[in-house]
């Protein structure tokens, strides 16, 4: 079997489907919030934020309902 090699081929790379969520986050200021409805939303947001050096951190308002706030910047 003959191996085809491709060149100039575009990696589109992966994104995560939490990506609006952490774009969010990246461009509030400190103590900016607002509200999600899905935890692994939250627990995605703080992964995020402890790898890149920011502080978030976010309460429970209701059942299935969180606030997250940004308390850091890098």
């Amino acid at each position: 079997m003959k191996i085809l090699i491709e060149k100039d081929v575009k990696d589109t790379g992966r994104t995560s489907k939490y990506q609006q969520y952490i774009d969010t986050v990246t461009d509030m200021g400190i103590g900016d919030s607002f509200v999600v409805d899905d935890f692994q939303i939250v627990d995605a947001l703080r992964h995020y934020a402890w790898r890149q050096g920011y502080k978030v951190t976010y309460r429970t308002l209701d059942k299935d309902k969180y606030r997250v706030w940004k308390r850091k910047d890098k």
